[in-house]
Parts: C-alpha cells; structure tokens; sequence
C-alpha cells in the first residue's frame, strides 16, 4: 500500500461499542483501551467478586477493601451481603450481612469502622433508607443505633468524604458534615448544581463533586472550600455521565473519574483531574465498561468492584479490576488530548496507536465528522 492513504470519518466519539469487532473486520484494531501494547495501561483483573452485585460501595480498612449491599437481579433485589477483600492472596470472604438490605447507599471509613449511610430498598424516594448502619472489621458486627441521617439525603447515589473528625454527606442540593463522636448532622452550603451519583473527592481541604446525574448526566465540577463554606465552579469534565467512581478517587492528590454512564452508553474512560492546574488528562481506560461501581484506594492504587453494564433490566456483575497509575504506559509524544466541552480532538501531529499496531492521525481538530488518516503503509 505504499503511497495510499486510507481515511477513517468518525462523529460520534463516545459512542459505545456494540459490535464484535474481530468478528466483523479481517483486520481489527481495538482503539479504546488507548494503548501502544495489550496490558499497558496499569489495569489488571483480579479475583471476581463471590457474586453479581451492582450500585453497592466499598471502603478500606487495615489494608482490606470491603463492599456492602447492592443489588443483584435488578434495583427490586436489594442485597444485605458484605465482603472482604485481600490483597495479599487475591481472595474474598464473605462477613456478616448488612442490617438492611440496600443498593446506591455510601460508605466511609472512620476511626477503623465503616459507616454506611444511606440508599434504597427498591425504586423511587418511598424506598429510601434514612439509615447509618456501622460495620466494625475487628468483632465482624454492625452497630444500628446511630441516629437517622436527614431525610434530605436518605436515596440512591448519595455521595460522601472523611475529612479530619467528619464526614461530609451530598444528595441533590442537601449537604450536610456528620459528627461521629456526638452522631449529629449539622447543615452546610449546598450544592449549587442539585445532583447525586457524582463522584466526590477531597484534596487540600477542598472536596470536588464532578460529572452526576440532575435531569440528566451532567459533566460539572464544583468545589467545596471547608473553611469558607462556600463553592466554586471548576474545570468541567469532558463528558457528562453518572455513576462513575464515587468514594473518594484520589491517588497523589489527583482525582481520577472512572466509567459511568450518559442515558444511551456505558464507559470505559478513566479521566484524571489535577486541582492544582485544574486540568484533565484521559488516561489508560478500564477493562469494563459499567457503571455503579464500588471503588475503593489502597497503595496507591484503584479497585473498581462489580456494576452494571445494562441500563434495562439490570444485573450485577462480578468484574473486579485494579489501576495502578504508575504501571501505566502511554506514548507520551503519540498521546491524544481534549479541549471544549464534552468532545476528543488533538492537533495534527498527534498520533494515535491501537493494541495490534495500526495507527491513525487526527489531520483537523474539528469536533465533529472529523479525520484521520492511516499512519501505516
């Protein structure tokens, strides 16, 4: 094929795939795990979870990661199932069931317990569970005596964060700092954008609610000063999804948002953000496209625990993968990058190489019915 060029036009990049592509085409290239070789990306699978569950959470405790309820034949099978994870030998073991049975509830961890706050016992507010139930690892037992969180917050997606002796708690425009040692809620700002499923994460004092669903999937970014009380609009994230990574993705003071899902398409994409340039950089993407994840920081490194990848009649899935940023291998010089809102472009020098070798140019930073042209001869 010397001096031929073949031209690839693609609109819709965030387009979900739908086809099998080996299956489809004599020659296949995979262009959505963004890497130069097969396993570059800093992703690995591990053992899978003892059991389909989506929407539950996960928190770390004492170098293990444990996940609570969910649901697993649809959001009418709430689950009360609690599991532990250990690193060391790649194992789950299941521990004493969750008081009440709930899906789209959060969990954090203080003081080496867990507090679960939160969720749904089926579909819509009727079912809410204005409960914190709290898990202690070392006697395997759940302390249900805790007062009823405000009502404001007692649905599915609600968001939360440990910062110092608090917690704080989101849920549409509810926010609220929780106090574990007099178990009192105490209102603060709201959100200013009303949303849940969002991903909440906290550096430098500031906690960054990002992306969510409000009357649809949202890409904002708003930022929570502690000191002040008051927010601040950030960087968007390039895309708009919920049910992303929610339980505090940080990993060197940057925040990493994982999956989700925008109404039509589940993702694999792994989009990092950096507060101290208020940036975005899109990264080595998942294994799995899903949303709903238990997500869950240990060393260093990211562990994303079940989901979904149905939006009607929706099941739980085992998958159970972990992200290590500093495996990760990317083409510095070949990388691709984004601008705007909501859309992939690059200039015309950046290169962009699939799994089996075949590479692409990008020849315009047009958002849409854009070009690229085959690097290969």
């Amino acid at each position: 094929m010397t001096g031929t060029s073949l031209f690839l036009y693609y609109g819709n990049s965030w387009a979900g795939s739908v086809s099998d592509g080996p299956s489809t085409f004599r020659f296949f290239d995979d262009f959505e795990t963004w890497n130069a070789t097969a396993g570059s990306t800093g992703w690995t699978d591990l053992a899978s979870l003892p059991e389909p569950i989506a929407d539950q959470t996960s928190a770390v405790v004492d170098g293990k990661i444990y996940s609570f309820g969910g649901y697993a034949e649809g959001p009418t099978d709430p689950v009360d199932d609690s599991y532990c994870y250990d690193p060391t030998n790649d194992s789950w073991t299941q521990k004493t069931p969750m008081p009440t049975p709930r899906w789209g509830m959060v969990g954090v961890e203080f003081d080496g317990k867990i507090y679960v706050f939160g969720g749904l016992t089926g579909i819509g507010t009727a079912t809410g569970v204005a409960k914190n139930e709290v898990y202690d690892p070392v006697t395997d037992t759940w302390d249900t005596t805790k007062n009823a969180i405000p009502v404001g917050l007692a649905d599915e997606g609600v968001m939360a964060v440990k910062v110092g002796t608090k917690i704080h708690l989101f849920l549409l425009s509810a926010h609220y700092e929780y106090d574990p040692a007099t178990d009192t809620y105490t209102p603060k700002a709201s959100m200013p954008t009303p949303r849940y499923w969002s991903t909440c994460a906290l550096v430098n004092n500031k906690i960054y609610i990002i992306a969510g669903y409000g009357n649809w999937a949202v890409g904002v970014n708003e930022a929570y000063d502690i000191a002040t009380d008051t927010w601040s609009t950030k960087a968007r994230l390039p895309i708009s999804i919920w049910g992303a990574t929610r339980e505090n993705p940080v990993i060197n003071d940057k925040i990493y948002v994982v999956n989700g899902l925008d109404g039509a398409n589940f993702y694999y994409t792994n989009y990092e953000y950096d507060p101290a340039t208020n940036s975005w950089a899109l990264k080595g993407s998942s294994s799995h496209y899903r949303d709903g994840i238990g997500c869950a920081i240990l060393n260093n490194k990211m562990y994303l625990v079940g989901g979904r990848n149905a939006g009607y009649n929706p099941n739980g899935l085992t998958f159970h993968e972990v992200y290590d940023p500093s495996a990760e291998v990317m083409p510095v010089s070949d990388k691709w990058s984004f601008t705007g809102a909501g859309y992939v472009t690059a200039e015309t020098a950046a290169k962009y190489k699939g799994n089996y070798g075949m590479q692409i140019q990008q020849l315009s930073p047009a958002p849409n019915e854009q070009l690229a042209q085959s690097l290969n001869s």
